[in-house]
C-alpha cells in the first residue's frame, strides 16, 4: 500500500523508474496502451516468479506474496484509476521537480518495504530509547541517511548489508 502511494504519485507521472518488476511495469504501462495498467503489468509480471516461489518454498510463501502483490496492484489501480488524483503529467504532491519526486518515491516506496518499533534501552546512558528498524534498497542509503540526520541529526545509524528478509509470523 505504501509502495504504491510513492510509485503512483511521485515516480510514474514524471517518468521515474523504480527497480524489478515494479520499474519494468511502470515502464510497459507508459509504452503501452491506456488499457494496459500498472496494476495489471504488476500482477502478470509477478507470475513466473509465484510458480517459482511455489515450487521453491511452498504454497503458503506464495500465498502471501500473492497477497502481497494484490494489495500493491490493487493501491496503484485505486490511486490511478479510481481517486480523483490526476498523475498524468505531474505529481501532485511535487510538481515536475524530478529530484523532489525521487526523493519522495524512493523514500516513500523504501520504507513500504516496512518499520518496526522497537523499545530499547541505551547500554552507556540505561536511558530508555526508541529504535526504528527498516529495510531500503542500496539506492536508497544516503537519501535515507539524511532524511534521517535532518529529522533528528544526533540519530545512530547502522548500516548493514541484508542478503535476505524472511519472517514466519508475517506480522
Amino acid at each position: 500500500m505504501i509502495n504504491a502511494f510513492g510509485i503512483t504519485l511521485f515516480m510514474t507521472p514524471v517518468k521515474l523508474y523504480d527497480s524489478g518488476i515494479s520499474g519494468t511495469s511502470m515502464l510497459l504501462e507508459q509504452i503501452t496502451p491506456s488499457c494496459l495498467s500498472l496494476s495489471l503489468f504488476l500482477l502478470v509480471l509477478n507470475i513466473p516468479l509465484f510458480l517459482v516461489g511455489l515450487k521453491k518454498q511452498g504454497g503458503l510463501f506464495t500465498f502471501y506474496a500473492i497477497y502481497t502483490v494484490g494489495i500493491y496492484s490493487l493501491f496503484a489501480w485505486l490511486i490511478t484509476d479510481i481517486f480523483p488524483i490526476d498523475v498524468s503529467i505531474a505529481s501532485p504532491l511535487a510538481g515536475t521537480d524530478l529530484l523532489l519526486c525521487a526523493l519522495f518515491g524512493g523514500v516513500i516506496s523504501g520504507i513500504g518495504s516496512g518499520i518496526t518499533r522497537v523499545s530499547a534501552k541505551g547500554g552507556y546512558s540505561n536511558r530508555d530509547k526508541v529504535m526504528l528498524y527498516f529495510v531500503v534498497n542500496r539506492y536508497q542509503v544516503i537519501r535515507m541517511k539524511d532524511i534521517v540526520h535532518d529529522i533528528d541529526s544526533a540519530a545512530f545509524i547502522i548500516i548493514s548489508e541484508v542478503a535476505d528478509i524472511f519472517s514466519s509470523n508475517n506480522e
